[in-house]
């Protein structure tokens, strides 16, 4: 038979709360001296160890079975605790500290009562007040949960609600609470998850983003929620912040320098399990890990990514140049704010363009491997006559030569070629120039004076024990005789050519630099060693004719088509087909007649 007066639970409250009301009201006792006079063990009343134990209390108070039920927390299975339907660890509970709002206990008056709410860490301020709970220590875990015990009088509390913090309630405080009233509306990744594993994971993963390890719970509970409610991909969000924060210090190329502790709590506790697979994806695809590297004791297969470090050891070029030629071929956002140490790129495609630029040199170094100067190699390199690697999808300014790779094998191919097609000498006679010196003295470019070579128009000679540009040389009364029309041959004044044309004398001085496919001048020039114009330079005539009869101007076509200037030259444009100078004016235009 159950004592009187009943005391009827109140909502929210907990099991002990209500039974200590009880006790004072029905045996003027608070709860742990009545347990020990009636012989009930106070390990089974907190937590609850299960119905018969709630029944035994029923009996004893009084009370309903659905509501003292609905406020118990029950032992379960492998030490784990259940309150209503959720199932969770004891650490998820307040040990040895009582905690709770001193407004609330002064607004219950003589009916003070502790809330479960209180017993849980995730609660850490009262939605009602919106201030910090106060907690405070207590030798005895039982005692600290039984009001009678654990509450200050209402002079302390007063105090203690003058001191008190303002604080309202943070997305975890009240997720928690939602869980635990079977109120939650929409959806969300930690639903998943235990109560204390939400903890848990929002703990460890605060830290991490923090950077440190905080004492404060709440905060970094907090940081930590705002990840894990946003789902998958605020998660892996939050973990890229942490390795671009790690990447600010050092390189990130194992998955402990890349998440840290955070990587090494999530292998180590099982509790932090749930998080194991976004980890695993996360870091298979933002570090550089190898074939064969473990992860949560799984084997990688096959490399997903490579950072500049493995990169530049496969191309042989700095991290920095590495990361220029992949910016420039668009493989690399200027805008994502990694810092260098934390830069990857897929493997399948960063391998294929590290095996094209090992084997390579900068464009400015061609010099040096050719052994000739700086104007010749770059002549030779504009003409193609060497190998550029990775061709032209590197779009960059003229002048930033150290992005513009040159292939070794065709440098070296291409001096087999030179020094195969070169009479071999060992005296250089008196008229032999090296190609670079023909170049200055001609006014010929390098590159123009090979295709003669190639093209059989030009005799190479090399030097004996020579392997070097500069070992190759050409006899310069040979290349100038190419280059100039017999002193006899018919010639007109550059003056008449370039009113013929319908253009400045300087254009047509440009276009007498155009070399055909064999390197020689389209148009030769004559210096003639008699008359009053001796010494001059002349146009060939019977160039100057032949070409009239290959080209045409773009005047000529309009009055053709019967078109204006501008018409035509928007129709050519259409059509793909460009002047043979670019930069001549719309009116001085020259066209090759086998492109119209």
């Amino acid at each position: 038979m159950p004592m009187l007066p009943h005391i009827p639970i109140i909502p929210g409250e907990t099991i002990l709360s209500w039974a200590d009301r009880s006790a004072q009201a029905q045996a003027g006792h608070c709860l742990p001296e009545l347990l020990r006079v009636v012989g009930f063990p106070q390990k089974d009343v907190e937590p609850v160890k299960d119905l018969a134990v709630l029944a035994r209390l029923t009996d004893l108070f009084g009370g309903e079975a659905p509501a003292l039920e609905a406020s118990a927390i029950f032992r379960h299975d492998g030490n784990m605790r259940r309150f209503r339907h959720e199932v969770f660890k004891p650490s998820m509970l307040c040990r040895r500290v009582t905690a709770f709002c001193p407004m609330c206990l002064l607004d219950d008056g003589s009916f003070q009562h502790s809330r479960v709410s209180w017993q849980f860490s995730s609660t850490v301020c009262c939605d009602r007040h919106d201030i910090a709970l106060t907690t405070t220590k207590a030798e005895i875990h039982f005692d600290a949960l039984v009001p009678s015990v654990a509450f200050p009088d209402p002079a302390a509390l007063q105090e203690l609600c003058d001191a008190a913090t303002p604080m309202t309630p943070g997305p975890l405080q009240r997720y928690v609470e939602d869980r635990l009233s079977g109120s939650t509306c929409e959806p969300l990744w930690p639903d998943g998850c235990r109560l204390d594993q939400v903890m848990g994971i929002s703990r460890c993963l605060g830290n991490a983003m923090r950077d440190h390890t905080t004492g404060d719970l709440g905060d970094a509970c907090r940081t930590g929620f705002e990840a894990l409610r946003g789902g998958k991909a605020s998660i892996l969000k939050a973990l890229d912040d942490i390795l671009c924060q790690r990447g600010q210090k050092a390189r990130v190329n194992t998955p402990t320098r890349a998440l840290g502790r955070l990587y090494d709590a999530v292998r180590l506790n099982e509790d932090l399990s749930p998080l194991r697979p976004l980890v695993r994806s996360f870091l298979l695809d933002n570090v550089p890990l190898a074939a064969g590297d473990d992860i949560f004791g799984e084997v990688v297969p096959a490399r997903r990514r490579h950072d500049l470090a493995t990169l530049s050891g496969m191309c042989g070029m700095s991290k920095l140049q590495v990361r220029d030629v992949f910016a420039a071929l668009g493989l690399l956002s200027t805008d994502n704010g990694r810092p260098l140490n934390a830069l990857t790129f897929d493997a399948v495609e960063s391998e294929t363009v590290a095996c094209e630029l090992r084997g390579s040199v900068p464009a400015n170094a061609l010099s040096a491997h050719l052994g000739c100067d700086m104007t010749t190699a770059a002549a030779v390199l504009n003409a193609g006559l060497v190998e550029r690697v990775l061709g032209d999808r590197i779009i960059v300014d003229r002048d930033a030569d150290a992005l513009k790779r040159v292939s070794l094998d065709s440098i070296h191919v291409l001096l087999a070629l030179l020094f195969e097609n070169a009479t071999t000498i060992a005296v250089v006679p008196v008229q032999f120039a090296t190609l670079s010196a023909a170049a200055r003295h001609a006014h010929w470019q390098v590159d123009r004076i090979i295709r003669l070579v190639l093209s059989g128009r030009l005799d190479l000679y090399g030097l004996v024990g020579r392997t070097d540009f500069d070992g190759l040389l050409i006899d310069e009364p040979q290349l100038l005789r190419i280059l100039e029309a017999p002193p006899m041959t018919a010639a007109m004044s550059k003056e008449d050519a370039a009113n013929e044309l319908g253009v400045e004398v300087q254009i047509l001085e440009n276009i007498m630099r155009i070399p055909d496919e064999s390197g020689a001048p389209i148009i030769r020039r004559v210096v003639p060693l008699t008359g009053p114009l001796k010494r001059r330079h002349q146009v060939a005539k019977p160039d100057f004719e032949q070409f009239r009869l290959d080209h045409i101007s773009i005047r000529e076509l309009a009055e053709a088509e019967g078109a204006t200037l501008a018409e035509m030259h928007a129709s050519l444009q259409k059509r793909g087909i460009l002047p043979i100078l670019s930069g001549m004016l719309l009116a001085t235009q020259v066209f090759r007649r086998s492109d119209i």
